[in-house]
């Protein structure tokens, strides 16, 4: 498991060259905002319209590579569907845009990670109040942390009870062989 406060980068900047401030969630969302809105053709596609664009598009790779010599022998089909370096200057910006796209989605692994190890760190502080307090409500002149330690206790039994397994339904065949 990495993060990034303890980590050396990659790639270390320059010594004269200064480190930009890290974001807080606030400011990475007004980033991520004016970046979307430079991107060119962001869409947001239905469930449906994507199902059916991905499924009306299948064609391989070499079929498309194989289309552009149609392009370049036939005028007529290039006035028609477009001027054969068009056809692949769009095909190669694609290529572009799928690296791009495997970027943006591993970026969003690495911050759900990073977000599993920040909840994982509070769950581990939460309980390490919680034991702590248990030992100094035992002490004297410390009386008053006796009722949020039972509170803490009331509220994580709770919670134990809400994850047990609902009982079987009656209207389920058993997967038991007698």
């Amino acid at each position: 498991m990495k993060t990034n406060e303890n980590e050396t980068p990659k790639f270390p900047a320059a010594a004269d060259t200064p480190q930009p401030p890290m974001l807080d969630p606030d400011e990475a969302i007004a980033e991520l905002q004016a970046f979307q809105a430079r991107i060119p053709d962001f869409t947001e596609l239905t469930l449906q319209e994507r199902e059916y664009l991905r499924r009306s598009a299948r064609i391989s790779e070499e079929a498309i590579q194989a289309s552009f010599g149609v392009l370049d022998v036939s005028g007529d089909v290039a006035q028609i569907v477009g001027q054969p370096e068009n056809v692949r200057q769009l095909h190669e910006k694609v290529g572009r845009w799928t690296t791009f796209e495997r970027e943006v989605k591993a970026m969003l692994q690495r911050v759900v990670d990073a977000n599993i190890v920040r909840r994982q760190r509070l769950r581990l502080m939460a309980v390490q109040a919680y034991l702590i307090a248990q030992q100094y409500a035992r002490t004297p002149g410390n009386a008053g942390l006796e009722t949020h330690v039972k509170e803490v206790r009331r509220l994580r039994a709770s919670a134990r009870r809400r994850k047990a397994s609902p009982p079987p339904d009656p209207g389920t065949p058993s997967t038991s062989t007698t």
